[in-house]
């Protein structure tokens, strides 16, 4: 059944579809993840391998620290640490607010969409295939997504306001017309009054901490993609806002930031 621990969980089996695992510790799987919602505070580490089903993907493994596979298939992992494997990671949507990296003879990237703070390392990325593969180091994905949330939702909260901004107007129009406003009129100003005053405080609630993250932004010239044998076309490498579509066969390489500010390799 659904497991939720104060402590760490140990699992010798698999964790099946549908399923959730958390605990505020570790947890250790001696078998397989399905598409599972599983979350620790502390580190996972999987002895055989996390696969979710192309048309099954709705789980997670999530953790506060690293995430250790032998391989990750059609699967969406976070990690606020690392994410370590040592034969593939396939199809997935992959985040860590440390490395990606090979820990094993194989190390293999092929398609779905990579997130690193620090570096992605890995034998090979892409396939003769050219399967489509983005690779993205310089930035910590949790951040940058928060950030981007708060921009979103402070835009949003900006339209409202001018909405209700020229309501008010109206409102206001209307008692110089009239005198007075009819009851339901007033009622509505103050509660278009009250709305307004609301949104303008949550905006600055967001931009303050928006400041806030914008202090623990990374700094990307030290971030960089490393290959130990064969990147392919159909891989896309991202370095802090900086792209490169790789459109020839690169062998032994490490992708990095130039002192010019470009994308560069060698």
């Amino acid at each position: 059944g659904n497991i939720d621990f104060v402590g760490n969980v140990i699992i010798k089996g698999d964790v099946l579809t549908g399923f959730k695992v958390k605990a505020k510790g570790d947890i250790y799987v001696g078998g397989i993840i399905e598409s599972a919602e599983v979350i620790a505070g502390g580190s996972i580490t999987v002895a055989k391998g996390i696969t979710m089903g192309l048309n099954e993907r709705n789980g997670i493994v999530k953790a506060g620290g690293n995430v250790q596979a032998p391989f990750i298939m059609n699967a969406n992992v976070e990690a606020d640490g690392d994410v370590l494997f040592s034969k593939y990671i396939m199809n997935s949507n992959v985040r860590a607010g440390g490395k990606i990296d090979t820990v094993g003879d194989r190390g293999l990237i092929i398609g779905g969409n990579l997130q690193a703070s620090s570096y992605i390392r890995a034998r090979s990325i892409g396939n003769v295939m050219e399967t489509k593969t983005h690779v993205e180091v310089g930035a910590n994905p949790f951040i940058n997504n928060r950030f981007k949330l708060l921009q979103k939702e402070a835009e949003e909260l900006k339209v409202t306001i001018e909405k209700v901004t020229k309501a008010l107007n109206v409102l206001n129009q209307l008692e110089s017309k009239m005198g007075s406003l009819p009851p339901d009129k007033a009622r509505l100003r103050i509660q278009l009054k009250n709305t307004k005053q609301i949104s303008e405080n949550q905006i600055l609630e967001k931009q303050e901490e928006m400041e806030d993250l914008k202090g623990k932004f990374i700094d990307y010239h030290k971030s960089y993609v490393e290959i130990l044998e064969e990147i392919f076309p159909g891989t896309t490498v991202k370095i802090g806002p900086l792209k490169e579509n790789i459109n020839d066969y690169i062998r032994n390489t490490r992708f990095y930031i130039s002192s010019d500010n470009d994308i560069t390799h060698g």
